[in-house]
């Protein structure tokens, strides 16, 4: 009797996991939607452009700025866009975890019904 209330116990688990990672998948692809059709709103690829290369300076590295526009809006999500995808990926390994740990329940649970049954025969 104990193998069929663990693998009942290994479906609910693996049911939370699959929850998990619908979730989840869902919210990724919801704020990448979002970001692209806040970018495809955009007219032009850059608004200012500003180049420094760093000469009268001592120690002065060349660098150039990108203000506005699709490319503007991309350099400046960048950091935000990384934190949010690093979180996101952790989750959703998350419910990977917990959905194979509800299978490999179902599969002791499956096992042991198996040879209760071979044990009563």
């Amino acid at each position: 009797m104990w193998a069929v209330w663990v693998g009942a116990f290994g479906i609910l688990i693996e049911f939370v996991g699959f929850g998990t990672l619908a979730y989840e998948l869902t919210q990724t692809n919801k704020s990448s939607v979002t970001e692209n059709i806040d970018l495809a709103r955009e007219t032009s690829a850059f608004d200012t452009l500003t180049g420094y290369d760093g000469a009268g300076d001592p120690g002065g590295k060349p660098f150039i700025t990108v203000e506005g526009g699709v490319l503007g809006k991309l350099i400046a999500n960048i950091r935000s866009r990384e934190d949010e995808m690093r979180k996101r990926t952790a989750l959703i390994l998350r419910g990977v975890a917990i959905t194979a740990i509800g299978a490999g329940l179902q599969v002791v649970g499956s096992f042991g019904q198996v040879l209760q049954q071979a044990a009563s025969q």
